[in-house]
Order: structure tokens, then sequence, then C-alpha cells
């Protein structure tokens, strides 16, 4: 509605209109003239837009309209109708993006991403598998480790996760279980031995 010089011949009646003055064939009338005419459909949705702004103005302004911020309301009313606008088609493109991805996911694989909570490696015998609750500087795991008389098979640092095995076989679940105990122990774990040994 920027810059109409020209009125339109129905334009008298949108303000009967949008106040729920028209009744019964008149209401008809227009209705269905301004579903047939977008410009008279832009007229009613532009009052209707500054009957809404003008409607949330205390009372105490009415007196003294403010043009400057009667027209910043209407532009920011404008801006929240276009973000809304956005949003349900973003969202559902968002999660037909999902859809796709996951739906063309090859969960079949047999290079499986296996976690250290896995029994991915085959030791001979049975092996403690212990993730520490922080990271331990050099010093700290030499210190744990002989204060339990261990040795590592395998170290994983960026997992804070090492393999030991205690310096007799038969002491594996007395181990783990002092470990479970240690608040430097997020999970102490009996790896079996493998199958085949």
């Amino acid at each position: 509605m920027n810059n109409v010089t020209r009125k339109h011949p129905l334009e008298a009646q949108v303000t009967d209109y949008i106040n729920n003055r028209l009744t019964g064939a008149a209401l008809m009338q227009f209705e269905d003239a301004v579903a047939d005419d977008a410009a008279l459909a832009d007229i009613v949705a532009f009052e209707r837009r500054i009957k809404k702004v003008v409607g949330k103005e205390p009372q105490a302004h009415a007196s003294k309209p403010s043009f400057a911020t009667l027209e910043g309301k209407l532009r920011d009313e404008t801006a929240r109708a276009d973000r809304r606008a956005w949003a349900l088609p973003g969202m559902a493109a968002i999660m037909l993006a999902l859809a796709i991805g996951i739906g063309s996911w090859d969960f079949s694989s047999d290079d499986d991403y296996r976690t250290l909570s896995d029994d991915g490696i085959a030791y001979e015998q049975a092996t403690l598998r212990i993730i520490a609750t922080t990271q331990w500087s050099e010093a700290e795991q030499l210190s744990f480790l002989s204060q339990y008389n261990l040795r590592i098979v395998a170290s994983y640092p960026e997992a804070n996760t090492i393999d030991v095995l205690p310096s007799q076989a038969t002491q594996v679940q007395s181990v783990a279980d002092k470990l479970a105990r240690d608040p430097r122990v997020r999970i102490a774990r009996v790896l079996p031995p493998s199958q085949g040994q």
C-alpha cells in the first residue's frame, strides 16, 4: 500500500467491513470482491494491521497519535509476520533433510564404529579396561599403575582409557572391584580372554 494515489471504488466500505458493520448481502458481496481483487485485499489487510497496532496503543495516546511510532510498530508487525511465515516451511525443510540423511544411512556396514565399552579387542588373557574420570598426566598414570601393580597393554589417551593387566592373572576381578571404588576411575571393566586361545 505504498504510494497509493488512486482510491479503490469499494475503499469506503473497508472501515465498515473490518469493524463488522457489514451484514447480509452487502457482507457477501464485499467478501467476494476481496477474494477477486488483490488490490482490495491489500487495502483490507493494511487497514487490519493498522487497527491491530492502534488497538495496542494505550488510551492516553489516542488523542495525540504519533505517526512515527505507528509506522515503526507497523514495520515491526510486518517483520514478525514475515518471520512467522518462514518458520513452518523452514522447519519442514530441516525435517525433510534429516529424514533423507537418516534414510540414506547404511546401518549394515561391516565397519561399524565400536566404543571403548565394547569388547572389540581380544586379548589372550582377561584384561581390565579402565576409563579415568579426568585425563591423567604421565606422572599420575605411573603412580596409579604402581599403586595397583598394573601393566599397560593398550592406551587410548584421547578417551582417558587404558587396558591393563594385573601382576597376577588370577587377580583381575579383585583388582576390578577395588578400581570401581577409586574416585579417579569412571569405569573398570573386565574384558574376557578371546575364545580361540
